[in-house]
């Protein structure tokens, strides 16, 4: 259809797990077509044999009425499937005139998506509405959208779930879906992932792939339910099978052990640099140091929060916004720890009129530091990720950066009362 379905995602932000629009009632249309069409045909056989002229007259006139109704509505599809909205419309509105209530429906959708037609939503509720006195329970779903959006309409949830729950009663795998995913947000209830659970599982039992991805990351993270891997590995695979992308994403996930291990080499490698750092701050005399030793530890607490959003649940979105916060701050303390060295280096061998010293490795830093910023996994901490060349980037300067650092560091003969009064 071209109709508003709900294929709120999984896993990561969110966001990316908004509703989004699909044509799934469209391609629907297309499939019952030719077996509704079969059937009048069979029936008016069957009368043709059983009754007189006159009634049989009577009733090739409404099958044939019936069979225009579904010819437009079919032709209508067929426009719309090559982007051709105006005469789509058009098609639909005779199909409409005839008491097609699909039809109807897929009219409000073009009004919602302004496709073929000025957008406007009090016309999306108008046809969707006429849609459902004439019996199209899907358009049920599609009211309680523009209420969950705020589309022409107050935003509701509590209206929105209301009708998806008539149409869920209906049999609308889309409305399951969407109350499953309010509970899991926690949007106008109290979040509850029992519940949420509850709702994915009766889409996921028709079929519906985005509620068996959701079931999966449940399993993962154990939100709601224990954590099982397994678990939650056989629900992404299920998806996948269907031809679901980020249930196919979803199955590199890595394993809990293989997790913790990657976070406890991160961690390792991450100490080194910052023990390594911290003796080339202290090896300067104090009146010279931009940032006081023990400062530079703070590059792990963000590596800290990794491992919280790891195995805490990114589905959280309090977990998202440590992240993001993390990833911030990870990205402005590496400017400052490692440009403030170079900086402190500069004024000591400055003091002592040392010119071969040059910048001190400050446009090493500053390279180091940029390319970190486009490399995701360096905002957690001072060890860049491979994703990119940006990582093999910074990770090359940072090796070169850290033997800088300490060579530097090495040509600075502190005495034992400058050595006490620097610590």
């Amino acid at each position: 259809m071209p109709g508003p379905v709900s294929e709120r995602g999984a896993s990561t932000g969110t966001d990316m797990k908004r509703l989004k629009q699909t044509k799934w009632g469209i391609m629907a249309g297309l499939r019952n077509q030719q077996s509704c069409n079969a059937v009048v045909f069979l029936f008016s056989v069957i009368v043709l044999l059983t009754t007189g002229p006159c009634a049989t007259a009577t009733h090739l006139a409404a099958v044939a009425s019936k069979n225009a109704e579904f010819s437009e509505r079919q032709r209508g599809l067929a426009a719309f499937h090559q982007h051709n909205y105006t005469k789509a419309m058009s098609l639909w509105k005779k199909a409409a005139e005839a008491g097609n209530a699909k039809a109807m429906y897929d009219i409000g959708t073009l009004y919602m998506h302004g496709w073929g037609v000025s957008q406007n939503y009090k016309d999306t509720m108008a046809w969707y509405r006429k849609a459902v006195a004439a019996g199209d329970t899907h358009a049920i779903y599609g009211i309680g959208f523009l209420y969950d959006k705020g589309l022409g309409v107050p935003q509701s949830y509590q209206k929105a779930v209301a009708l998806w729950r008539k149409a869920a009663a209906a049999g609308s795998i889309e409305a399951m879906y969407a109350i499953g995913l309010l509970y899991e947000e926690g949007l106008g209830f109290p979040q509850n992932y029992q519940k949420a659970m509850k709702w994915y599982r009766k889409a996921a039992a028709s079929g519906y792939t985005a509620a068996m991805v959701n079931i999966g990351s449940f399993y993962a993270h154990g939100q709601g339910v224990p954590q099982n891997y397994q678990k939650a590995m056989a629900w992404w695979r299920k998806a996948a099978a269907k031809g679901n992308a980020e249930a196919a994403a979803a199955l590199w996930y890595p394993a809990p052990w293989v997790l913790i291990s990657a976070l406890a080499v991160l961690l390792a490698i991450s100490v080194l640099i910052c023990y390594l750092l911290q003796i080339c701050y202290s090896r300067i005399p104090r009146d010279f140091r931009r940032l006081h030793p023990g400062l530079v530890w703070l590059l792990l607490v963000p590596i800290v929060g990794l491992g919280w959003n790891s195995f805490g649940g990114f589905g959280n979105r309090w977990n998202i916004v440590l992240a993001l916060g993390l990833i911030l701050f990870g990205l402005v303390w590496c400017f400052f720890v490692f440009l403030g060295l170079t900086y402190s280096y500069q004024a000591y061998f400055a003091s002592l009129e040392k010119t071969d010293a040059g910048d001190c490795g400050r446009a090493w830093g500053l390279a180091f530091c940029i390319c970190a910023s486009f490399s995701p996994f360096a905002f957690f901490s001072p060890i860049p990720d491979l994703g990119g060349f940006s990582g093999i980037a910074a990770l090359i300067l940072l090796v070169i950066l850290m033997f800088k650092m300490v060579r530097l560091r090495n040509q600075i003969n502190v005495t034992p009362t400058e050595k006490s009064a620097g610590r």
